[in-house]
């Protein structure tokens, strides 16, 4: 038998051996386009997954290497000094519950919510998303949740890039729960959590360990208000019931509670919201220990504007039609 054979022969025993015992070679990752139409950005992912929905399981999506970008803020920007605006994520894993939809349903709300996500944290105000294109990412989910059902959406190794810098999380979570009533004005529940935080925006040390805000409002209102995130939709006026807030750092906790009207910009939003905190002075200390001097003389005044209840700390906070107030007192915000 020629040597050449014979090496052909053994190097496929090899292999047949090798998988045998669980081995398979690498195969390189193939990068999908999940489609940002309408010149909101680029969106892809690794690895994609699309889970039909049969008997006893619901759809999901699920994904690898997330990345979405948005344009560029400036024309001729410079890459290193200004870079576009990112949202990326180890992964993803989106899945509906008591609903009837499609893993591609969940694809393009999924991937609409991180565009909007996005736009809204970064505040580029932008409205390179025209609202009727995360409008009709968002209808076949509000079908759902008027149906009674619900959406989770976990993302793992966060990282969201702006032009005022970076925050990392080790996971985010979305949440939507239909409460499940007649006409478009039955209400949901929308969870958002960050665990893990890092980051370049504040001293690393203040950064919260933990953030999550819970709210209440109409069905009807969730398409206008991802347009609205994105920066589209300027007319909007969404009524929402802030039902926590919860940021925690160490055994320093801060709860708020609510109502507000969530617009398209800052400028058009309005708050009436309840702070209460306890172990507020550990992070004054902290800020002071640390020199940091702009963070250390907010957080005192801070200190100094709280009414004092047992051992919390409280802030009447409102905002409306550029005016904010904290304790009946009135803040210049420039």
């Amino acid at each position: 038998m020629p040597s050449k054979t014979i090496t052909h022969l053994t190097a496929r025993s090899l292999l047949a051996g090798a998988a045998c015992l669980g081995w398979q070679p690498a195969v390189a990752a193939t990068t999908t386009s999940l489609g940002l139409p309408g010149g909101c950005g680029t969106a892809s992912a690794v690895g994609v997954h699309r889970i039909e929905a049969v008997s006893g399981r619901s759809a999901a999506f699920e994904a690898g290497a997330l990345h979405i970008q948005l344009p560029p803020v400036h024309a001729g920007r410079d890459k290193e000094t200004d870079p576009s605006p990112s949202f990326a994520a180890a992964s993803l894993h989106v899945d509906s519950r008591g609903v009837q939809t499609t893993p591609e349903a969940l694809e393009r709300a999924s991937t609409a919510a991180g565009a909007a996500l996005l736009i809204a944290l970064t505040g580029t105000g932008r409205s390179g998303c025209p609202a009727d294109v995360l409008q009709a990412a968002a209808y076949p989910v509000v079908d759902g949740l008027l149906r009674g059902g619900g959406y989770v959406g976990s993302w793992q190794g966060v990282t969201l890039h702006g032009a005022a810098g970076h925050v990392l999380a080790r996971r985010m979570t979305l949440r939507l729960d239909g409460a499940g009533g007649s006409g478009p004005d039955a209400p949901i529940h929308i969870t958002l959590s960050l665990d893990g935080i890092t980051g370049s925006l504040t001293p690393p040390t203040l950064l919260p360990d933990h953030l999550s805000v819970a709210a209440t409002l109409p069905a009807s209102s969730v398409p206008t208000l991802l347009s609205a995130a994105g920066g589209a939709a300027p007319d909007a006026r969404i009524p929402v019931t802030i039902d926590d807030i919860t940021v925690t750092r160490g055994d320093a906790t801060l709860h708020g509670t609510g109502t507000a009207s969530a617009a398209a910009t800052p400028q058009d939003s309005a708050a009436d919201i309840l702070l209460t905190a306890r172990d507020f002075d550990a992070l004054v200390n902290a800020a002071a220990l640390q020199s940091l001097t702009r963070v250390h003389t907010t957080l005192f005044l801070s200190r100094l504007m709280a009414r004092q209840d047992g051992d919390r700390l409280q802030w009447q906070v409102r905002y409306g039609d550029g005016l904010l107030s904290v304790n009946n007192v009135p803040i210049p915000l420039r």
